[in-house]
């Protein structure tokens, strides 16, 4: 992996329209020109609380589990972090304020001052562990939580190992 291979497919992401019918399939094609993306893994364990917000314009009472659950598929119309349209994904949060705070932007662009938003936040208990990828900042200075430092100094002690360009490129593209 090199500087100029990531500015390449930086720019190959950039180009991309998201409301393209293939855009989440060029992104995946552009990631794929990089060859060596550093990914963190890291395993959740049974018996770990996950918080998961829903938020709602009226101030309706969510009745039933599948209410603040995954959303079904047909209700997925746009892109969003890890998920194409009709590709539904359980975003959830370590903690109850992340949950919500996460959506704070969302809020914004879609409501007025002075109007009311509703949220609902659901705890849930992992029952089977799984794998799940990590994404942390480089920058010591941008990690937030306990757990972005906790893998930040994971991401810190593998990007030591290298120097040079390598080093670099892994930076640039986190």
């Amino acid at each position: 992996m090199t500087v100029e291979n990531v500015k390449n497919a930086i720019a190959l992401l950039e180009a991309i329209n998201p409301s393209g019918e293939y855009a989440y399939e060029r992104a995946f094609l552009a990631y794929m020109t990089i060859k060596k993306l550093p990914v963190f893994v890291f395993k959740i364990e049974k018996g770990i609380e996950v918080f998961r917000a829903r938020t709602s314009f009226e101030s309706n009472l969510y009745e039933k589990i599948s209410d603040i659950a995954l959303p079904p598929h047909e209700v997925i119309k746009s892109f969003a972090r890890c998920n194409r349209p009709y590709q539904s994904k359980f975003y959830c949060a370590e903690n109850r304020p992340t949950s919500y705070i996460e959506l704070a932007e969302y809020w914004a662009d879609n409501r007025e001052i002075g109007e009311k938003l509703y949220a609902t936040i659901g705890r849930w208990l992992i029952k089977c562990p799984f794998s799940a990828v990590i994404i942390t900042s480089p920058y010591p200075e941008q990690r937030q939580s306990p757990f972005d430092k906790y893998h930040g100094e994971g991401l810190d002690r593998i990007l030591n190992e290298y120097d040079g360009e390598f080093r670099e490129a892994n930076i640039l593209i986190i």
